[in-house]
């Protein structure tokens, strides 16, 4: 996908005395702008948690780091709006640099680790205007259709609409149900998500400082 879209995501990981730092790189090599979703990139805050929310798999011998911070709730879930996305216009780099054990518990003790971000979501420029179309077609079609259930032994003589019961308990909207079949306006032209390379690293738990550590301001 890194290849067809020409965004490329990089990952580098590295020892600096009581610290792992990880650096993150996104390399817009396209001719259009993107943006990524800024749920997996880092806080500009420093006083604040490190991350948005949990961005990274982290691994030694089949047990996962705990990520120690919170998830940011974006004003938007839905996130149509831009404020919720990093732009990265063409022929651009956007990257971030974070200390992971400022994010994450590492196993006490020296380990090897397999480090590698999660899913980045990317989108182009007409993905906000599909998204503001489809949320407006909703607004247009927010009825709902119910679940029919035809009367039995019933003779056929009545009229249609005494011919079956409604079930108000189970009608969802006209969005709900478009959204069920997957007409939501995620287009793979406009929308997609990828992933950076992975790092190999031994790490050695015992020498890493820890937000804990902060005894007196209660953590990070």
């Amino acid at each position: 996908m890194q290849k067809k879209k020409h965004i490329y995501a990089h990952l580098l990981v590295q020892n600096r005395g009581h610290d792992i730092v990880a650096k993150v790189g996104f390399y817009n090599r396209s001719h259009q702008t993107y943006y990524i979703h800024k749920s997996r990139l880092a806080i500009d805050d420093p006083e604040f948690y490190p991350l948005y929310g949990h961005a990274f798999s982290i691994a030694s011998d089949g047990v996962s780091s705990y990520y120690l911070g919170h998830r940011w709730h974006f004003d938007d879930e839905v996130n149509e709006s831009r404020d919720g996305w990093e732009e990265i216009p063409a022929r651009k780099i956007y990257s971030f640099t974070i200390k992971l054990n400022a994010a994450y518990a590492f196993l006490p003790g020296r380990h090897h680790y397999n480090i590698g971000s999660l899913e980045y979501s990317i989108v182009n420029k007409q993905w906000f205007v599909d998204q503001e179309i489809y949320k407006n077609l909703f607004s247009i079609l927010a009825l709902t259709y119910f679940d029919c259930q035809v009367k039995k032994d019933e003779p056929y003589v009545l009229k249609v609409n005494e011919l079956c019961t409604l079930d108000d308990s189970s009608d969802i909207s006209i969005g709900e149900f478009l959204y069920n079949l997957d007409f939501h306006g995620f287009d793979p032209n406009n929308y997609f998500e990828i992933r950076t390379n992975q790092i190999v690293i031994d790490i050695d738990g015992d020498k890493l400082t820890s937000p804990y550590d902060d005894t007196e301001g209660g953590g990070r």
